[in-house]
């Protein structure tokens, strides 16, 4: 039985016992003990650059599917407990020079804003890939000097070739979803992590001193298993901080951290606005328009304002409302500037409106998809009795989800 000791011991010493590989020369200074393998720095003679040097003390059967050339099986010989030589697997990789990303969590120089951006981009990238990485935590991300950001450790990948009993990672508890186990076998695995960071470094960047107090001491601000429960105090504030900044995108990011699944529906397109800028006006000519679950403008046939609202208005007197979870975020129309908010509310958008076919569909819409009235007369701006009057004139069905109270 080989040991954590046994493969320090040996790859520290001066002569190293290797099946291919030429004068490996490692850094004793970086060695570092992972779940599954002893990692170290090191030097090999003939090649050029730096590499990073993994000795298994854990069978790990993925490794070849996984890392193809760089992995070189039964490569190193040493003595195990019990005095005996045996061989162990190596993956030689090259090294990739930054620091980890939770380095950067709660120091006191960190560029917050360059980080998420950053790891939005990651992601993006990630979630539009053929596998998943398995294992996505802050430690497992390499922060280049340019602030680009770099997947390590992929022992824990999976893909669809591997078939549905080759996972042998389960992630880490404070990154997965608390309903992730060993049979639950999809490209999505990944999901939750990146949501989940994602939601943790936006807010960050966004209202820095109020979402440090939530820091925990092993660098996380969430709890899957509260938020699971809809008892996160940290997570429920960064949604609060996305509303009243009007960061859609991130808003809608971390509101499906709450799905009872693994999965979230959607996130990779939520990172494709994610990495765009927000727009901060409406084409002239856009019209309010649904995709799935939500709303957005449309013009020409484009989305000149991404789907990611709960409703939006037609623009009138030169602005557009729309509603992001429980805030009104207006948008002037290109070419005007933003009338008097107060006076859109109180004397304009919410006196004396006259019902079009598009108040009337977005009506059924609410309805049919199970809102309650009182949010229905929200999102359209109106009271809610004027609501009640406009369903019992259009004899609209009514189900017991929109009478909750």
């Amino acid at each position: 039985m080989i040991s954590v000791i046994n493969i320090i011991q040996t790859i520290s010493s001066k002569i190293l016992y290797l099946r291919t590989l030429d004068h490996v020369f490692v850094e004793t200074d970086t060695i570092s003990v992972g779940n599954n393998a002893v990692t170290a720095r090191c030097r090999i003679m003939g090649r050029e650059g730096k590499w990073l040097i993994k000795c298994y003390y854990r069978k790990k059967s993925n490794l070849e599917r996984i890392y193809d050339t760089y992995f070189y099986p039964k490569e190193l010989s040493l003595y195990s407990i019990d005095g005996r030589m045996e061989s162990i697997d190596v993956v030689v990789m090259p090294w990739i020079e930054g620091k980890t990303l939770d380095s950067y969590i709660g120091a006191a120089d960190s560029d917050y804003t360059t980080l998420s951006k950053s790891f939005d981009r990651l992601a993006y990238t990630t979630l539009s890939a053929e596998y998943a990485h398995g294992d996505i935590k802050p430690d497992n991300i390499i922060v280049r000097e340019n602030m680009e950001m770099v997947l390590i450790d992929f022992d824990g990948m999976w893909a669809e070739s591997y078939g549905m009993d080759s996972m042998e990672e389960m992630g880490t508890k404070s990154y997965r979803h608390p309903r992730r186990d060993r049979n639950y076998c999809s490209k999505s695995i990944d999901d939750y992590p990146i949501a989940l960071i994602s939601t943790a470094l936006a807010a960050l960047s966004l209202e820095r001193k109020t979402m440090e107090q939530y820091i925990n001491a092993d660098g996380t601000l969430f709890d899957p298993q509260q938020i699971l429960n809809d008892r996160d105090r940290a997570l429920n504030t960064a949604k609060e901080i996305f509303m009243a900044h009007g960061d859609a995108a991130h808003y809608r990011i971390a509101s499906a951290l709450n799905t009872p699944y693994p999965s979230i529906y959607n996130l990779r397109n939520y990172f494709l606005h994610a990495t765009h800028p927000a727009p901060d006006v409406v084409k002239r000519g856009a019209e309010a328009e649904r995709e799935g679950m939500f709303w957005g403008y449309k013009c020409d046939g484009e989305w000149v304002v991404p789907p990611l609202y709960e409703s939006c208005d037609n623009p009138k007197h030169g602005a557009c409302r729309m509603m992001l979870g429980k805030r009104k975020i207006y948008l002037p129309i290109e070419g005007e500037s933003l009338p008097d908010i107060e006076k859109l509310e109180n004397n304009t958008l919410n006196s004396g409106k006259q019902w079009t076919i598009d108040d009337d569909t977005r009506l059924a819409t609410h309805i049919f998809d199970g809102h309650r009235l009182s949010t229905i007369a929200r999102h359209l701006g109106r009271s809610e009795t004027a609501i009640r009057a406009r369903i019992a004139k259009l004899q609209l069905p009514l189900t017991e989800s929109n009478h909750r109270r």
